[in-house]
């Protein structure tokens, strides 16, 4: 968000964008009073062997990735609304991939209306949407090595298709997402993390992936040496 704010005050000075200062402006206050729709994220990495993430990632015995085929995933989403990115660290990338972006969706909603008179309320509502709508692609320069891409669907109310699971002390809402005309999984293979009965693991596995018709698929070990 405060990558956002220097990206609105920026389009303020320029007299292309000053009739959006206002709704932009307007729409960053609303985010940072907390109205930001529900958003739910399907997180990714794009190493499967990083010491990192099974520290923070694997359970407390034995952790295992289950690597996709990016596109085919990609592709299933598009009947659906949701979007496949990579994360975009650090402020400095963070205000340069929002001016550009903006730039490209105002220009998109003006050549939607053929530069009609659009009321100030549509306006306010195109541009809450479209500045809630980049907010998850950034992250914090620290999380850099995580190399994460997320599948994200935003919905500004909740709906009789949101479930919920306990975790901790919390009721944790989540979306069933099904994947248009892939039929099984697009798995391209499965790394067993670093654990004490890594062998035992895997054949389990390679068990219940040809159990469930999965038997191209390969299961492999972790290279990192990290014991628990």
């Amino acid at each position: 968000m405060d990558a956002a704010a220097k990206v609105v005050k920026k389009f303020a000075s320029k007299e292309t964008y000053a009739e959006w200062h206002k709704p932009l402006s307007t729409a960053l206050s609303r985010l940072r009073a907390g109205r930001i729709p529900n958003t739910y994220a399907a997180c990714f990495c794009e190493k499967s062997d990083l010491l990192s993430q099974w520290r923070g990632y694997g359970g407390a015995e034995q952790g295992v990735a289950i690597a996709f085929n990016r596109s085919k995933p990609g592709d299933a989403l598009k009947g659906i609304k949701a979007t496949l990115f990579p994360v975009i660290y650090g402020q400095i990338k963070a205000r340069s991939e929002i001016t550009q972006a903006l730039s490209e969706k105002l220009a998109e909603f003006e050549t939607a209306t053929n530069g009609d008179g659009v009321s100030e309320d549509e306006k306010r509502k195109n541009a809450h949407s479209m500045l809630s709508g980049l907010l998850p692609q950034f992250k914090h320069s620290g999380f850099k090595e995580e190399q994460e891409w997320r599948i994200v669907v935003q919905q500004s109310t909740v709906r009789p298709i949101v479930s919920f699971r306990a975790k901790a002390h919390v009721l944790l809402p989540y979306l069933k997402l099904k994947l248009a005309n892939v039929g099984k999984l697009p798995i391209k293979y499965i790394r067993v993390g670093p654990g004490r009965e890594q062998e035992l693991t895997k054949r389990s596995i390679e068990l219940y992936l040809a159990s469930r018709s999965y038997e191209d698929v390969e299961v492999h070990l972790s290279n990192v040496p990290y014991r628990f």
